[in-house]
Order: structure tokens, then C-alpha cells, then sequence
């Protein structure tokens, strides 16, 4: 097992800080939409060609939303578990908090689960929609794909493995995961940054955000060879570069004067380039047992 030194912890617990941050930044707009849209009937919408489908992907996104700061407050539970004594007077191990670990990766599932009515929506199903947005609704398509079966998986394994850290042997279905974790946040800012900034801008983080899903296959190779010293620096390098992307974002947000939209993609992301920078100095240790 993989000595994570107390460094990674920190930044752990700030990168789902800001996740929460930003989910909480998204309820009150969540909630006026189940309202009614921008102040609009939803039998209004109803009568309209697709409404039927719009309403679904409205209310389905408000509902993840609402789901992932469930899963996200039990990752924040399960995290402190991990903290040493001094700090939660805990200090146990994944194998002793996996419920937690496993309901958090559920509500997670089931916030990507829920894009799916956007996906189908933007490309057209049942509506006319510009060619623009197919192309983003098969890139919503893909965010579900990337991370709904292998999060669920994973899931199952957290709340029914029963040996202890050295029995553990699904560090290939981690590796899987954390590359469709990695497409999908690469996926959800080319998304963001065609709806919202300019072409060039989009290019760029077509161009850059490939170099995440390189490094995150590299780390993944090493993590199921089980070189946790290798898959450490690797995945550091991986997240670094994603949070670099939604760092560059929120700056062309305010270089196109449109930084009303800097909430609209995962801007929380950036938090994961101290994550990154962290876990490239973290060095790995087996643990004794």
C-alpha cells in the first residue's frame, strides 16, 4: 500500500472543499429552476416541440447537482478519517471507512448518470438543435460513458471487498477509473469553453487537455504494476495539467470580458494543480502490516 503523507490530505480536503464551494454556488439557480425555467411555465415549456425532453434535462441536472453535494460532504466524512490524531483524533484506513468512501462514489455516479437527458437533448433527439450543440451533446454523451459504469463498479467493490490492505487487489478497476475521471473533466471543459468563449480558446484546451489523458494511461500502467511510485508521479503530473486547463479558462473568461460564465465549467479544478504539484513530491512507502 501507498504512504500518502499528510501534504496530499491537505489538498485533498481542499480540492473537495472547492467542489462544495462550487456546487453550493449552483443550489439557488438549481432551485429557481424547479420553479419554473428563467421565470417561465414548465407547462409553457411542455407545449413546445421537445419541452418534454428540455424539462427532463433541467430538472435531471439540478437533481445530480443536488446528489453530488451529498456524495461530495460524505467524501469530506471519509477524509477525516484519514487525518491524524491530532487533528479528528482518527487516523484509520480506507478498508475501515469503505461505506463511506463507496456511498460518496454512488452520489457521484449518479450526478454524471443524470447529464445523460443533456447529452440526448443537444444532439437532437426530439427537437431541431444547430449542428453546434450535437457536437456538444456527444460530448456530454461521452462524459457519461466515461465515468457512470466504472464509478458504479468501483462503488460495488468499495462496499463488498472484505480482506484488509494487503488482500486489495483492484488497483486496475482504480486505474480505469481514474482515467475516465480525467477524460471526463478534459471532456466538461471543451464543452465550457465552446459554449462560452471563443473558437482559438477551444482549441487550446482541445490541444493541452489531451496531454492529461496521456499522462493519466502512464499513471494508470503503473498503478495496476502496482508501482505506486511511478502511478504517484504520473497521476500528479495528469491532475497539474487539468488544473492548469481550468486555471487558463477562468483567466480567458476575463480576457474575452465574459466572466459572468467562469461558474458554468468546473472551475474547482483548479484546485487539483496544488494537488498535482503535491502528489509529484510525494514520495510512496510500503506500508508494514
Amino acid at each position: 500500500m501507498v504512504s500518502v503523507e499528510r501534504n496530499v490530505n491537505v489538498w485533498i480536503f481542499i480540492t473537495l472543499i472547492s467542489l462544495l464551494g462550487w456546487i453550493i454556488s449552483w443550489i439557488p439557480a438549481g432551485i429557481w429552476r424547479i420553479a419554473s425555467y428563467d421565470g417561465t411555465s414548465w407547462f409553457v415549456i411542455l407545449q413546445q416541440e421537445g419541452g418534454w425532453l428540455f424539462m427532463l434535462m433541467e430538472l435531471s441536472a439540478v437533481a445530480g447537482m443536488m446528489l453530488r453535494f451529498i456524495g461530495v460532504f460524505l467524501g469530506i466524512l471519509a477524509l477525516k478519517e484519514f487525518w491524524p490524531y491530532n487533528v479528528w483524533n482518527r487516523n484509520k484506513s480506507f478498508f475501515d471507512v469503505r461505506k463511506l468512501v463507496g456511498s460518496a462514489l454512488i452520489f457521484e455516479c449518479c450526478y454524471y448518470a443524470l447529464l445523460l437527458p443533456s447529452g440526448i437533448f443537444m444532439v437532437g433527439f426530439g427537437t431541431f438543435t444547430p449542428s453546434r450543440f450535437s457536437f456538444l451533446g456527444i460530448l456530454y454523451l461521452l462524459l457519461v460513458c466515461s465515468t457512470v459504469p466504472f464509478l458504479v463498479v468501483l462503488a460495488i467493490k468499495a462496499f463488498t471487498f472484505k480482506g484488509g490492505p494487503n488482500g486489495f487487489r483492484a488497483w486496475n478497476l482504480i486505474a480505469v477509473t481514474f482515467v475516465g475521471y480525467v477524460a471526463s473533466l478534459w471532456i466538461s471543459i471543451i464543452v465550457k469553453s465552446f459554449s462560452v468563449l471563443e473558437e482559438g480558446f477551444s482549441t487550446i484546451f482541445i490541444g493541452i487537455g489531451g496531454l492529461p489523458l496521456i499522462f493519466a494511461v502512464i499513471a494508470a500502467f503503473f498503478l495496476v504494476k502496482q508501482n505506486f511510485g511511478s502511478a504517484l508521479k504520473w497521476a500528479g503530473l495528469t491532475l497539474a495539467i487539468v488544473g492548469l486547463c481550468y486555471l487558463i479558462y477562468g483567466i480567458s473568461t476575463f480576457v474575452v470580458d465574459m466572466q459572468s460564465f467562469l461558474m458554468l465549467a468546473e472551475i474547482w479544478s483548479v484546485s487539483l494543480l496544488g494537488l498535482g504539484l503535491t502528489l509529484i513530491r510525494t514520495k510512496s512507502k510500503k506500508r508494514n502490516s
